[in-house]
């Protein structure tokens, strides 16, 4: 049998992408899916438009939520990985770093991420890329029955960082 851990790895494995919610300073929420790679230390990264409303959130309030699910699970079958952190735009030569990450995600068949070289990230570029730094995870726990209806419960899931 498989611990929460190993399944909650599990699912940040097979799949590809992840729910971003971000929100303004006055509460604003705001929900984005972006294709992302991690790496071992669990910093989660993507690339997006620096004009894009998640990227523009980000820069004002870099507090976000991040679900990461298989949305093709049958009914009664799924789970996910919820997370709470940060997030921030990546700069110097981290974007080296999570560029190979991401390029490495989509088994060396990427035509974006194959050529792209840092500085298609900075300066006068549309484009960025941004990080993720969970600081809880949870993942759905027991579902219960409270008056007769099954509510699901989250579990926090304790990782080292």
């Amino acid at each position: 049998m498989t611990t929460p851990l190993q399944r909650s790895q599990q699912i940040m494995r097979e799949n590809l992408y992840m729910v971003i919610a971000t929100a303004s300073k006055t509460g604003m929420p705001w929900i984005s899916p972006v294709y992302f790679a991690s790496d071992t230390k669990l910093d989660f990264y993507w690339s997006s438009s620096n004009d894009s409303l998640h990227s523009r959130l980000i820069k004002k309030n870099n507090n976000v939520a991040v679900v990461i699910f298989n949305s093709a699970a049958a009914e009664g079958t799924g789970n996910a990985v919820y997370m709470t952190g940060k997030a921030s735009e990546v700069r110097g030569k981290e974007i080296e770093h999570s560029l190979n990450l991401l390029y490495e995600r989509t088994g060396k068949t990427s035509k974006y991420f194959k050529n792209m070289k840092p500085s298609d990230y900075t300066g006068s570029s549309p484009v960025r890329i941004y990080k993720f730094v969970p600081c809880k995870f949870w993942m759905l726990g027991e579902t219960v029955r409270i008056k007769g209806k099954l509510v699901d419960r989250k579990k926090e899931i304790l990782f080292k960082k």
